[in-house]
């Protein structure tokens, strides 16, 4: 499952590389962590896409969001997990005769992409059984176990909305042109209008069970170890005149005791990670369940030396610990403390 994992966290670099910037920031940075899974009809950037720009619309928020230039890593974790479990629901509950281990085996091969996997789940035991469930109770299914917050409409969405894009061949090809081409604000709309044809929008309805429950663990806890740095993800895009250019993912390590302000101790480009390719490691980040991308040459806080004094025992981790707390981390499924930037406290 962790390499699904680590999979996913490529397939949403490169889906908030493509979504417009402004909206990235204005409204679709807290769509895209509670409903913005990878699971649905196309390949799994599409599909973040699809379920962010169509939830977005159909579900406008009751007040508009604050203006953000992130998201936490916790949460962006977390709906990674969500996803990984919306994939294995979708495929048990349509293919019965299929084990956990099997079902994770399709979804490997098939690098995350769900059709490919139903169709490889049934070359798998080909001829011993049909699928179990039509695909909107599947897709119902997949939504309960990834806590989408409306499982029901996203199911009957995603059952019909590859038919709404194979008659608009404009929309469509939104979604493939390029691969990495980034949508602009007119693309999203247009987009937006083709996946509610016919479906009018819902105000969201506001849930404030999370955030107390965040914020009760919060006091229940014991006090966290306080880190000397902080590793952080971001993309930026060059200023020409010309057509914007794709955006390029850096990575940055900066010092926790400097001003705030205080440049970062290093700054670097870094690949867009490859799905099921080998990865960076770092000590720190794993514990916390954070899959920032680590440059490959340059050195950072928590790579080779902190591993080494790991497998020496001069550490006060050890590997068994890193382990059980990544566990917990990639599975932690309810709220997080990070969900507080979406709350107006004002």
């Amino acid at each position: 499952m962790r390499v699904l994992l680590h999979a996913f966290r490529g397939f949403y670099l490169r889906s908030l590389a493509r979504l417009p910037a402004g909206e990235l920031r204005n409204r679709y940075h807290q769509v895209i962590v509670k409903a913005g899974h990878c699971y649905g009809p196309m390949d799994p950037v599409s599909n973040i896409i699809l379920n962010t720009v169509w939830y977005d619309a159909a579900f406008p928020a009751a007040a508009p969001p604050p203006v953000l230039d992130m998201i936490g890593p916790h949460i962006l974790t977390r709906i990674e997990s969500r996803s990984m479990y919306g994939l294995i629901s979708f495929l048990q509950s349509r293919y019965h005769h299929l084990s956990e281990h099997e079902i994770v085996q399709c979804l490997v091969a098939c690098r995350g992409d769900l059709p490919l996997a139903a169709d490889e789940a049934m070359v798998i035991k080909a001829g011993q059984q049909s699928p179990c469930a039509g695909l909107q109770e599947a897709y119902e299914a997949a939504a309960t176990a990834a806590w989408h917050p409306n499982p029901t409409a996203q199911a009957a969405f995603l059952t019909s909305c590859k038919a709404k894009l194979q008659e608009s061949p404009a929309a469509m090809l939104l979604l493939q042109q390029g691969g990495d081409r980034v949508l602009s604000p007119e693309d999203v709309r247009y987009l937006a209008g083709v996946l509610l044809a016919e479906q009018k929008p819902s105000p969201q309805e506001i849930h404030m069970a999370e955030y107390y429950c965040s914020k009760q663990e919060d006091y229940l806890s014991f006090a966290p170890c306080e880190y000397k740095y902080t590793h952080v993800n971001f993309l930026a895009t060059e200023k020409t005149d010309c057509s914007p250019s794709s955006p390029v993912l850096f990575f940055a390590e900066f010092d926790n005791k400097k001003a705030e302000g205080e440049p970062a101790i290093m700054c670097c480009k870094v690949d867009m990670p490859l799905p099921f390719a080998e990865h960076v490691r770092c000590l720190y980040c794993e514990v916390e369940g954070a899959k920032i991308v680590h440059p490959a040459l340059e050195k950072f806080h928590g790579g080779d030396k902190e591993f080494e004094e790991v497998i020496r025992g001069k550490h006060s981790l050890t590997n068994s610990r890193i382990i059980c707390l990544n566990e917990y981390a990639v599975q932690r499924l309810y709220a997080h403390d990070e969900d507080f930037m979406y709350v107006d406290v004002a």
